[in-house]
């Protein structure tokens, strides 16, 4: 998913939702910064759900990934999957869930800066 079709779209959703509901204009921020993370959250279950990947196990790559600034070994990406794919799945699986993973960051953190 393209992160500016993400972003706009997850700030259209809150625009939508939460911002009548709000009556102290001061704690929009606060506001916004509530909604994020549940769509993040929402987010790393999907993808666990969606690819068989322990959530945890998610959650500590995408941090491993922000800290090194380094995508997630193959071996790291396959070692949080609920089952293991055939040999010759192995790459394509894994090659997959990095994109999403890297996607998932574009979205979630950088594009948290672009709302910002």
């Amino acid at each position: 998913m393209n992160q500016d079709y993400a972003v706009n779209a997850n700030i259209e959703l809150f625009i939508r939702k939460n911002l009548p509901q709000i009556q102290d204009a001061e704690t929009i921020t606060d506001e916004f910064q509530t909604f994020w993370e549940g769509e993040k959250h929402k987010a790393i279950i999907e993808l666990s759900e969606e690819e068989k990947l322990d959530a945890k196990g998610l959650e500590k790559l995408i941090g491993d990934y922000l800290f090194t600034e380094k995508p997630p070994l193959t071996d790291d990406v396959l070692g949080v999957l609920s089952y293991r794919p055939g040999l010759k799945e192995k790459k394509i699986v894994a090659k997959r869930i990095t994109e999403k993973i890297l996607d998932f960051v574009d979205t979630f953190v950088s594009g948290m800066e672009y709302a910002a």
